[in-house]
């Protein structure tokens, strides 16, 4: 009883006196069981995620805001033409455009491209640095769970006009975890997977 008190003390001092980390959505587009499909599937969504699915042109084909926590989507192909096309994802933190192209009765993925659109996280490692200009000194609530959504820690910092805080997860618990910063109305995520 005395080392789960002991080990779950020390667990605790780690991630309060260091602290920052940053969950990013993790997004996967992969061919489907079928010639002309695909199949999107995003973890851990902000809010104001938005998908879409557009040709060389610019015309919009699929587009959808996603308010659950994970999202899944198959696509079925078969009556597009041959061509270019991209799948976008883009929320407060980040942009990712999967390009891909249909050839006949195949398809096949060319790219993923990532943008973040801030660097409020930057990692070294197994530690994670949060960075955060709060020029409205509005509260900043930070939060990390792992991958069963137990909170493992929770800060809310008022009036700061600059966060500096970084979180070490080089002896933590082997499992994924997420941290998220809610400024105001914006939300930044950071993965993190420890092995």
């Amino acid at each position: 009883m005395k080392n789960i008190l002991k080990s779950t003390a020390i667990a605790a001092l780690m991630f309060i006196s260091l602290t920052s980390m940053a969950y990013e959505p993790s997004t996967s587009l992969i061919k489907g069981s079928e010639a002309k499909s695909l199949v999107f599937k995003m973890a851990a969504t902000a809010k104001g995620t938005v998908v879409s699915l557009s040709d060389a042109k610019a015309n919009t084909l699929f587009y959808d805001d996603v308010t659950d926590k994970n999202y899944a989507k198959s696509f079925n192909l078969n009556n597009l033409e041959a061509g270019t096309y991209f799948l976008k994802v883009k929320d407060d933190a980040q942009s990712v455009v999967y390009t891909f192209e249909i050839e006949d009765a195949t398809v096949k993925i060319i790219r993923k491209e990532v943008s973040k659109k801030t660097n409020v996280f930057d990692t070294d490692g197994k530690k994670v640095h949060l960075n955060l200009t709060n020029s409205d000194l509005s509260a900043v609530d930070i939060k990390i769970i792992n991958e069963e959504n137990a909170k493992v820690f929770a800060e809310t910092l008022t009036s700061q006009p600059s966060i500096a805080k970084t979180f070490n997860f080089e002896k933590a618990i082997k499992g994924d975890y997420i941290i998220s910063v809610k400024d105001g109305k914006k939300v930044y995520y950071q993965n993190v997977s420890v092995d």
